[in-house]
């Protein structure tokens, strides 16, 4: 007469953590930068150069530049040539007056402050996260997809 093997739950449970633990390193993600944050931060480095001529213009003449004008900015030789934004969609503009408390932003990636962002900018972050979370939720159901089919197919037998 056959004896029936005792299936061992606890070593089907381990085990299939081992294969989620295996499947962590083999879908982890490669280490590139980010590409969702790197185009902003190279046009908030371009406000900041556009924010720092404005301001040395301002220094050094009287009429002052009360908005964004490139090409004043270019003529008076604050800025050797026009400012290329990260995206072909970048450009730069001010809101308010800039010998006060304006500020310069970018139609596609906002301004430095949050509170001035346009609506373009804000709309476009949102998408921007809502890939970002796609991509970690297709990498975490691959991660857990072959732990559970483990699991199934171990407690079927």
């Amino acid at each position: 007469m056959k004896q029936k093997k005792e299936k061992s739950y606890i070593s089907i449970f381990f085990t299939a953590l081992l294969v989620y633990g295996i499947n962590c390193i083999v879908f982890q993600p490669p280490l590139k930068p980010d590409r969702y944050s790197y185009p902003r931060k190279v046009c908030f480095s371009n406000i900041g150069r556009l924010s720092g001529a404005v301001e040395t213009y301002n220094m050094n003449n009287t009429p002052m530049m009360t908005e964004l004008d490139l090409k004043r900015l270019i003529d008076s030789h604050y800025l050797k040539e026009e400012v290329k934004g990260s995206e072909p969609e970048c450009r730069y503009y001010s809101q308010g007056d800039l010998t006060n408390d304006g500020v310069i932003c970018c139609e596609l990636h906002g301004c430095l402050t949050a509170s001035a962002t346009s609506k373009i900018a804000k709309e476009r972050e949102k998408k921007l996260a809502e890939e970002k979370y796609k991509d970690e939720l297709f990498i975490s159901c691959a991660r857990a997809l072959a732990p559970i089919l483990y699991l199934m197919f171990a407690l079927m037998q």
